[in-house]
């Protein structure tokens, strides 16, 4: 995401302030985002789906590299294929 729509994200909720994690849903009111910026925030908002301010934060970590992501898969498969733990060459 450029970083010329991070700040208008930023000065936009800035001035109109939203209750915390609000920002996330309500994205779609800031004007001028490019479309790199709206695909990038639009992920950002479904990767966080179903967290509030109340979520903990090893809770969310969890949840979002291990059920919402294939990151455990690749640690995983790069484990195995580390010449140490029997890999073939």
């Amino acid at each position: 995401m450029p970083i010329a729509d991070v700040a208008k994200v930023i000065d936009h909720f800035r001035t109109n302030e939203v209750g915390p994690g609000s920002w996330l849903r309500d994205w779609q009111s800031v004007a001028g985002l490019s479309d790199q910026a709206r695909t990038s925030l639009g992920k950002l908002s479904a990767a966080l789906d179903g967290f509030d301010e109340k979520a903990m934060p090893w809770d969310v970590l969890a949840k979002a590299l291990l059920d919402r992501t294939r990151i455990a898969g690749q640690i995983a498969i790069c484990h195995y294929c580390m010449p140490e733990n029997g890999a073939a060459h």
